[in-house]
């Protein structure tokens, strides 16, 4: 009788650290995460399909094949249409952005400022999070200049 108590209290242990509960079995870790909201949804505009969000973006600066995907998209094999997802760059136009002394991820986080900054330009308004910390505070979509 002991070791069956152990174990229902270690079961119920491991499905509440996990968050599988049955009122939330399709999203829980064990059985199916949830696919990653596409990023370019979160810019809205009304009377805007989604192929001309895609095409906005790209305008703005955004590649449309994306050389790098999101790996929590891929490991749910769920990814977004391409130009759903995140503005993409690529290492020709990054090193074609390139200032001098100036890091990977300083051109672009420069780049990424930029595309917000056409996209809001753009009549777009960002419905994505925006935290508490530095790194939102500097975001355009965010409200910085």
């Amino acid at each position: 009788m002991k070791r069956l108590i152990v174990w229902y209290v270690v079961a119920i242990m491991s499905l509440t650290l996990s968050g599988c509960f049955w009122w939330r079995a399709p999203n829980c870790i064990i059985c199916t995460p949830a696919p990653p909201d596409p990023y370019l949804r979160k810019w809205e505009k009304p009377n805007v399909t989604d192929e001309q969000r895609r095409q906005d973006s790209v305008d703005c600066g955004s590649a449309r094949d994306v050389a790098s995907p999101d790996s929590a998209c891929w490991a749910t094999g769920k990814c977004p249409p391409e130009g759903d997802r995140a503005p993409n760059f690529g290492a020709i136009k990054i090193n074609a952005a390139r200032r001098a002394n100036e890091s990977d991820g300083e051109v672009s986080s420069r780049l990424f400022n930029d595309w917000q900054r056409c996209m809001l330009g753009k009549g777009y308004r960002f419905t994505g999070e925006c935290f508490d910390n530095e790194i939102s505070r500097n975001q355009p979509a965010c409200g910085a200049p």
